[in-house]
């Protein structure tokens, strides 16, 4: 239990440090026993599993690669 909230409370500490240095939205794997208020943007995710974790990062980073290669092609 302690483990846990420890874990808990870095990871809200690193978001709000996130949030409040880069002035950005933030997105977050949502489980059932998530805090939905936590995340501008919530991906719905087995947040235990390491394949669903892999999985939706590997398509947010072939989205960001596409969407930075368009960009640069069309300043």
């Amino acid at each position: 239990m302690g483990m846990k909230f420890t874990r808990l409370g870095q990871t809200l500490a690193g978001l709000c440090q996130a949030r409040r240095i880069y002035d950005s939205s933030t997105i977050c794997l949502i489980d059932t026993n998530s805090d939905l208020g936590l995340a501008d943007i919530s991906i719905p995710a087995n947040d235990d599993a390491i394949a669903s974790i892999q999985l939706i990062l590997n398509k947010l980073v072939v989205a960001i690669c596409e969407g930075r290669s368009s960009y640069i092609r069309n300043p």
